[in-house]
């Protein structure tokens, strides 16, 4: 199947979730929902712009709030604290790095912020938080977006090392996506995993998923997921939000 690949977003505002104007908001959201996605009216493109390697998040965050007028999600903040308290245990994973790009074009907004991680002195994992905005020129509007964290195993030696994580890293996801208990979607990956007895090549296995839902009602899509490469190794843990409110 197909490998996942993600990107970006931000705001002026920083409140509990995301501001957005009432009456663009479907009123078919729930309470939840709605403090998840972000829309403001906008007349102008954003132009290009490439801002890579900047020196701390302050600074990107402070380009996407006041040059370019965008809001920044509680998302971004519970995700660097997930990465942080669940990735880097400080005794086998030390981060070797931390990383913010902002790619802005005309209609995108790009914000990425990377950690690299070393075990033992060799690459381990990395973890991408990305929030991607869109400027719709015909409604005058932009919105965040996606809503996303990446976590890749980079490690040319440790085959297990995503796989021993994956029950922890799906619970806390619970949490940052806002969707409750996920049993059911482990148990069934769980099973997939044992059945196939761990031969899952090039597959990517939905954890937990409401894309029909959000199809349907025109809400929130969210989503939690993972990746086996070629040789069957858990190589990528996927969770996203995206809006799917148009």
């Amino acid at each position: 199947m197909k490998k996942i690949v993600f990107f970006a977003l931000v705001s002026s505002f920083l409140m509990s979730g995301c501001t957005t104007n009432k009456n663009e908001t479907n009123a078919s959201l729930s309470t939840t929902e709605a403090a998840q996605i972000w829309h403001k009216k906008r007349e102008k493109p954003f132009g290009t712009y490439d801002y890579k390697d900047l020196e701390t998040d302050e600074e990107a965050i402070a380009l996407l709030e006041d040059k370019f007028q965008l809001a920044l999600p509680t998302f971004y903040k519970e995700a660097k604290q997930l990465v942080e308290k669940t990735l880097i245990d400080k005794e086998n994973q030390e981060q070797s790095g931390e990383r913010y790009d902002l790619f802005v074009n005309d209609v995108t907004v790009t914000f990425l912020t990377t950690y690299q991680c070393q075990q033992a002195g060799e690459p381990s994992f990395e973890a991408t938080i990305e929030l991607k905005y869109l400027f719709d020129s015909g409604k005058k509007r932009v919105q965040l977006d996606t809503q996303t964290l990446l976590i890749r195993n980079v490690s040319q030696t440790d085959s297990t090392l995503l796989l021993d994580k994956i029950p922890i890293f799906v619970e806390k996801s619970t949490d940052l996506l806002k969707i409750g208990d996920v049993t059911n979607g482990l148990e069934e990956y769980q099973q997939q995993y044992e059945t196939n007895k761990g031969n899952l090549p090039q597959q990517t296995v939905v954890v937990w998923e409401n894309a029909k839902e959000a199809a349907a009602k025109k809400s929130v899509l969210k989503s939690i997921q993972l990746y086996f490469d070629t040789e069957s190794v858990a190589r990528e843990f996927y969770c996203n939000i995206s809006d799917r409110t148009d």
